[in-house]
């Protein structure tokens, strides 16, 4: 039983941060006013899906352990699934392009942020230019979303080595 509680653990950890990736990422895509969203975004509402499915998948595993087929398959769910959300931080940290959310200059144009370009003056600009507050919490969903898909990858990757090196002790550890 007391290897149950690290497992479950972990497992509530990353159903947390997924559910946060799912939901930020929903709110900045409704947020995209002009156009469709960045495809960016789309892709981090997958890994968020992706994660709180195999969050899930891992915590029925703990407790129904003959789902876990020698371990072999929750591997692999833990180990894709943490690539997944490791690239969808990636392509998101690389969208924000080192923006500064105190800098209005930097957001106005960042395509995460700016919710779509409008015509303006003599080019364009993002559709929340003239609300500085708006941009800033825009700013602030991304950088948060980021976060928590890098955290919520760490702790799968946590989980997997968790149950590879505790494979052997316990029938009960390849659920994890």
């Amino acid at each position: 039983m007391a290897f149950k509680i690290i497992p479950t653990t972990l497992r509530a950890f990353q159903l947390l941060f997924s559910i946060i990736v799912l939901g930020l990422s929903i709110s900045l895509i409704k947020g995209q006013h002009v156009g469709g969203a960045p495809i960016r975004q789309g892709y981090s509402a997958f890994a968020g899906a992706l994660g709180m499915v195999a969050a899930i998948y891992g915590l029925v595993v703990v407790f129904v352990e003959s789902l876990a087929f020698g371990g072999i398959v929750s591997w692999a769910v833990d180990g894709f699934t943490s690539l997944a959300l490791l690239a969808g931080g990636i392509i998101m940290a690389l969208g924000l392009r080192g923006t500064k959310c105190g800098d209005q200059y930097t957001l106005y144009k960042n395509e995460l942020i700016a919710g779509g370009n409008v015509p303006w003056k003599s080019g364009t600009a993002g559709y929340y230019h003239g609300d500085p507050a708006m941009l800033k919490k825009r700013c602030t969903q991304n950088t948060a979303e980021v976060s928590f898909e890098f955290l919520a990858c760490i702790f799968f990757v946590i989980t997997l080595g968790w149950s590879m090196f505790n494979r052997n002790k316990s029938s009960t550890i390849y659920g994890v």
